[in-house]
């Protein structure tokens, strides 16, 4: 999963910075999962609980990025490819997407 993490204001040592990668997009995609999973228990219905097996039955939820490479130093790293891959795995949450999948996926259980 991927999530765009391009100059994220964190705030440390008393000041405001920019910072980008991975260590941006997971905790924004924790608070995606955080979001959905408040709306579900607000409803009573239970959480989302292990989401592997949701994410890759549902990927329409997500918008697939089809081009990029994430090469580093001496890597020449991956492509971007229709479906998933290497650098963005299933694409960007579509929060609006998740959220109907994962009520609807409730609702039935």
């Amino acid at each position: 999963i991927a999530a765009f993490a391009q100059n994220v204001q964190v705030y440390a040592a008393g000041k405001n910075e920019g910072v980008s990668g991975t260590s941006c997009s997971a905790p924004i995609f924790a608070g995606v999962v955080a979001l959905i999973n408040h709306e579900l228990l607000s409803r009573n219905l239970p959480t989302l609980g292990f989401l592997n097996p949701w994410l890759y039955a549902n990927p329409d939820m997500f918008y697939d990025v089809l081009s990029g490479s994430n090469p580093y130093e001496k890597c020449d790293g991956f492509e971007a490819t229709k479906g998933w891959d290497p650098v963005t795995g299933l694409g960007t949450p579509l929060y609006s997407k998740m959220l109907t999948s994962a009520l609807a996926s409730s609702s039935s259980s």
